[in-house]
């Protein structure tokens, strides 16, 4: 009942601050700051660069072996090492000059292996820990110094999941597949110590039960996120409980069987933004959805929301547009990368070197990569680190 009337009294709060013209508005949920983003009323366009929030890039093209070859995959970058999570074929493994090094994880149902899996990193011991969707009572962990494989860390609560995230207090958050029960309480979301033993269980809001779709986790500069797919709804992890930071007004009836649906996904967060992709269903044919997608920015500190126009990557002296953010990538420990495609990198350095106006600090750099690589070389990983604040 207590939560209940909370959720109402913070919806009063919303109602009378009135919608106007604001694309936010602002309620106080105890100390914590709640957002709720009216996306009708989203009008004007941000262009930013990627200097704005990060420094410091550099290009590193990935060595070109037959036993590393690079496709399809998800990228991690540490402060000494890129890892590379080739599909269907293991974890391969680079020093931060792009050398390879090994292929430090198997692809398969072995008792080391994984199939589905998420992955979060310990920068001080180098220690790479997986959550395996297969493997329902531990986790998977590799020291990244050696290669060894480190045995397995047993799961404070059974059961599959793939989305885990390393935290600042030597702990890991954990993100199951479906719920779970301790007691007479029912939770989403635990976090455990790097023994196995269970440290905190975080009481869902009320309602949340009835939720069926996923879920997703993300820790940045400390502080973690957790967001809803159904309406892409965030909150914050805080103590044992979970404190609503995002949601959303669509403006319209907005029910996932029509066409129209939208739903949002949180791109990444830097200290001053939340950047956002918003889905709409477009068109449905033989059961297979149509998408469209729209991304957005959310100023935290002007607490407006811009759509987003392309960022000019300095490194490259281009635009990147909504279709290429996929590649663009923040990390929880401050890193940002993005991955060209050799030829993609050789083509736009071109284009780049032949623009009077592409100066330094990326001018040269960029010329010295591009000269030593050919089209059918493996990638180029740009990496930079977050400004601690935004210009």
């Amino acid at each position: 009942m207590h939560n209940a009337l909370m959720t109402c009294f913070i919806l009063l709060v919303f109602l009378s601050c009135g919608r106007e013209d604001k694309s936010v508005t602002v309620a106080w949920n105890g100390s914590d700051k709640e957002y709720l983003i009216h996306m009708d009323n989203v009008k004007d366009t941000l262009y930013p660069k990627l200097s704005d929030f990060a420094e410091d890039f550099e290009f590193i093209p990935l060595e070109t072996k037959e036993e590393c070859l690079v496709n399809r995959g998800e990228y991690f970058v540490t402060e000494k090492y890129i890892l590379f999570k080739k599909r269907r074929f293991g974890i391969l493994q680079f020093d931060r000059s792009g050398r390879f090094i090994r292929t430090l994880a198997r692809y398969g149902q072995g008792p080391n292996e994984y199939t589905r899996s998420g992955w979060t990193v310990d920068e001080k011991s180098q220690t790479l820990y997986m959550a395996a969707s297969a493997k329902k009572n531990y986790f998977l962990r590799f020291n990244l110094n050696t290669g060894e494989y480190l045995g397995d860390l047993k799961k404070a609560m059974q059961g599959k999941s793939t989305n885990i995230e390393f935290t600042p207090e030597n702990s890991l958050l954990v993100n199951p597949f479906a719920k779970f029960k301790e007691g007479e309480n029912e939770y989403y979301l635990y976090e455990q110590d790097l023994s196995g033993e269970l440290l905190k269980t975080f009481e869902a809001p009320a309602g949340w039960f009835n939720v069926s779709s996923g879920k997703n986790l993300f820790v940045f500069d400390g502080k973690a996120r957790y967001e809803l797919f159904d309406d892409g709804s965030i909150f914050t992890v805080k103590k044992n409980r979970l404190v609503p930071f995002i949601s959303f007004d669509f403006g319209v009836t907005n029910t996932p069987d029509r066409v129209g649906y939208c739903s949002m996904i949180m791109e990444y967060e830097t200290n001053d933004w939340v950047v956002l992709e918003k889905r709409s269903v477009v068109k449905i044919v033989d059961d297979i959805i149509y998408f469209e997608s729209t991304n957005y920015i959310f100023d935290k500190k002007e607490e407006k929301v811009y759509h987003q126009g392309p960022i000019h990557f300095d490194p490259t002296h281009q635009g990147i547009y909504d279709g290429d953010n996929k590649s663009l990538s923040i990390q929880g420990n401050g890193i940002i990368h993005f991955v060209y495609q050799s030829i993609d990198f050789i083509d736009q350095a071109k284009k780049a070197l032949e623009d009077d106006d592409f100066t330094e600090p990326y001018r040269f750099k960029l010329k010295r990569v591009a000269g030593l690589m050919t089209e059918n070389d493996n990638p180029v990983v740009v990496v930079g680190r977050l400004l601690v604040e935004i210009k």
